[in-house]
């Protein structure tokens, strides 16, 4: 293993080198051979999956070529002395370079991320008939449970939204104008739905509006496209883009309350939506154009440039906020040129909103909507304020603590405020993050919260926060268990403040353990020891809570339905790829997959 794996790394080593080498040695030519390497990216990231299989990039090249896009910010990206925006057009050949040298990128990174993954035991490696094959190993596999989860939880999202009126696991499907209905519900189950202010902003034929906008404009370097807009057209896309960024925001985990380059999360995620909305009505306006006007060269259009007071100003109109404060919003979603050294060695891709050429022009790739945006941008605060994560975390529990209390509304239960401690004599054992009583079976249902950030691929960091989140989760089970086993249930009752009515005493308890984003942990090399306690992810929970319905014993069958899924297999087919490295053919059989239904 130690010769497969050094020899894995010296490949990478060796891409890298291959790569540097051919890169330009003046400042122009760099920014400019950046600029094409921006636009093979915003193409593939738009027409990756709407190009027919035979004309498009494969889902695993699509990923190699994201994995280079760090190293071309860090050795490519450069300031642009001159004032605006130095063009040249994209052509057959530009683009067969840049996307070939992006490609050598990412297998550098790709072979670096292999041979950390041999090291930690996540991939195994032979040589067979002069081809070296890889293979993820079996608890790999069970790292993507987690990420399932939410496409689980969007499809039960989706049902509640097709089925208002009908009836589900014991409940109404239906939507409540007034709150104080909902709220004497019995065990009211509230999901929000932010979109019914902005769907009267929708307009079912955008396309044939936008059509009459889009035309060719000579660059003087190339067709590219130009278009007019309309009030309705860009309300249409800002309806759009502000229920994603919300969504992004509360994922990420950015309070509205946290200011960041002193600018509140409320505020950021406006400014998110106005430029998202921009990056989308661009997007859409190609396709448009695609169809109506051959001439104009798609790939060159996709990857767009503009002054940044004017953005500042387009802000202004939608917002109305002040100036000042919409310029330091700008800044804290883009990266300066002189940031880019700080991607050395980071293989997590970063794709800002915005890309600052530090002479007055931003960029605006729009393959950075791919992911969610927050993440590119607490990367990069991350990289300006050291105790960013304290920020961060601060409010996240207070947060996670409502979500968590609006699943159980109504008057069949009684929730516990705050953070209790729980203690032996003067001293502190642990404490409760949250606690929720049944009052029809007098179950009470404690509560770990945790919210660690997951945005990365790499392992080291990935192992290091799996095994702080086993380890803090056991302990916390164990600690409560056994101060209720010396204490008893009367004390705890008394120690979270809770009445409880002399023929409702609480007769069990079950432990839960609720993670953001991550909570099986078996795929990175940690596993349990508690048995009392349901791990899970935060969508899994929703799901669970949804599935579950107004049963008898909700406490108690939530409980059971986690514990059998917290080791479910994810049903995947492998699909192999085989890559050349310097002469070595390297065949990777399970590392990319496609996912099934559970």
């Amino acid at each position: 293993m130690d010769i497969m794996s050094d020899k894995i790394l010296e490949l990478s080593k060796k891409e890298l080198q291959g790569a540097l080498s051919v890169l330009p040695k003046d400042d122009l030519n760099k920014f400019v051979l950046f600029t094409e390497i921006m636009r093979i990216l915003d193409y593939w990231s738009v027409f990756k999956d709407i190009l027919p299989s035979e004309n498009s990039l494969s889902a695993p090249d699509f990923e190699i070529i994201q994995l280079g896009w760090n190293l071309a910010l860090e050795h490519l990206f450069v300031p642009v002395k001159p004032d605006g925006f130095p063009i040249q057009e994209s052509t057959e050949k530009t683009r067969l370079f840049a996307t070939s040298l992006l490609h050598k990128f990412g297998r550098a990174v790709l072979l670096k991320r292999t041979y950390e993954m041999l090291v930690s035991g996540f991939l195994s490696a032979e040589t067979k008939d002069s081809k070296i094959i890889i293979r993820a190993t079996e608890r790999a596999e069970s790292q993507f449970a987690d990420n399932i989860e939410f496409t689980l939880l969007s499809g039960i999202q989706s049902y509640i939204n097709e089925n208002i009126g009908d009836y589900r696991n014991g409940w109404f499907l239906g939507k409540f104008d007034d709150p104080s209905i909902e709220v004497t519900l019995p065990g009211a189950y509230h999901l929000q739905d932010s979109r019914k202010e902005l769907k009267k902003h929708y307009i079912d034929n955008v396309d044939e509006l936008m059509e009459e906008l889009v035309f060719p404009w000579d660059s003087g370097n190339g067709i590219m496209m130009g278009y007019n807009a309309i009030p309705e057209i860009d309300n249409h896309f800002f309806s759009l883009a502000i229920e994603n960024a919300i969504a992004w925001r509360n994922d990420v985990g950015l309070h509205p309350s946290v200011k960041l380059n002193d600018v509140t999360g409320s505020e950021l995620t406006l400014i998110v939506a106005v430029i998202s909305a921009l990056h989308m009505k661009h997007v859409r306006f190609a396709l448009t154009a695609l169809k109506k006007h051959k001439e104009i060269s798609i790939p060159q259009s996709l990857t767009i440039w503009t002054k940044a007071s004017e953005l500042i100003d387009s802000i202004h109109d939608y917002t109305d906020f002040d100036k000042n404060l919409i310029e330091r919003g700008v800044n804290a979603i883009a990266i300066a040129p002189s940031e880019s050294r700080n991607l050395k060695g980071q293989t997590t891709p970063l794709i800002p909103l915005l890309v600052d050429l530090g002479n007055g022009i931003l960029l605006r790739p729009v393959s950075s909507l791919i992911k969610n945006p927050f993440i590119s941008t607490s990367t990069l605060q991350g990289w300006r304020i050291p105790n960013i994560t304290d920020i961060l975390s601060l409010p996240r529990e207070d947060w996670m603590r409502n979500d968590l209390y609006h699943l159980f509304r109504g008057t069949r239960y009684k929730s516990v405020d705050g953070n209790i401690k729980i203690r032996n004599g003067g001293k502190v054992v642990t404490d409760i993050d949250a606690a929720i009583l049944d009052r029809t079976t007098g179950d009470l249902a404690l509560f770990q919260i945790k919210w660690q950030d997951y945005y990365t691929n790499d392992v080291r960091k990935l192992r290091s926060r799996a095994k702080n989140f086993v380890k803090e989760i056991d302990g916390w089970a164990s600690k409560v268990s056994s101060w209720i086993e010396d204490n008893g249930v009367y004390e705890l009752v008394k120690t979270l403040r809770l009445k409880v009515p002399r023929d409702k005493q609480v007769s069990r308890v079950y432990l839960f353990g609720l993670s953001k984003t991550s909570a099986r942990m078996k795929g990175y090399g940690y596993s349990m020891e508690s048995d009392d306690i349901a791990i899970c992810n935060w969508p899994m929970f929703l799901r669970k809570r949804f599935e579950v319905g107004s049963s008898k014993n909700v406490f108690k069958d939530l409980h059971a339905s986690i514990k059998k899924d917290e080791n479910i297999a994810v049903k995947s087919k492998p699909v192999p790829v085989e890559i050349n490295s310097e002469g070595n053919a390297i065949e990777f059989i399970n590392l990319w997959n496609s996912y099934l239904d559970k």
